[in-house]
């Protein structure tokens, strides 16, 4: 699955390959993929941002899905919901005081 963006400026437009790389963030199920998603889905967000980490353990923060397709959040939420033991990351900040996110 080709769908690391290398920069959080890197948009992925092609919808398929987008659609694609969220799910595989969702299933990966982190708590800061989740809570955001959660998030975007409470204020109607169009546009899903994803963190995936690879194998090294490096962060990539990319546009998975420019369209917010309702059942693909459905289901993150789902995942979210059944977890039971989120944690609010969102607060998290870098050196520069910005979110995580």
């Amino acid at each position: 699955m080709s769908c690391n963006c290398p920069l959080s400026s890197e948009i992925c437009t092609r919808q398929s390959e987008n659609r694609k790389c969220l799910l595989a963030a969702v299933e990966q199920g982190s708590d800061d993929v989740l809570q955001y998603l959660f998030e975007t889905l409470k204020v109607g967000t169009m546009e899903d941002i994803c963190r995936i980490r690879n194998e090294q353990g490096k962060s990539f923060l990319m546009v998975c899905v420019e369209y917010c397709r309702g059942d693909i959040l459905q289901y993150a939420l789902d995942r979210m919901q059944d977890r039971n033991a989120r944690r609010h990351v969102l607060d998290d900040t870098d050196q520069n005081g910005n979110t995580a996110l």
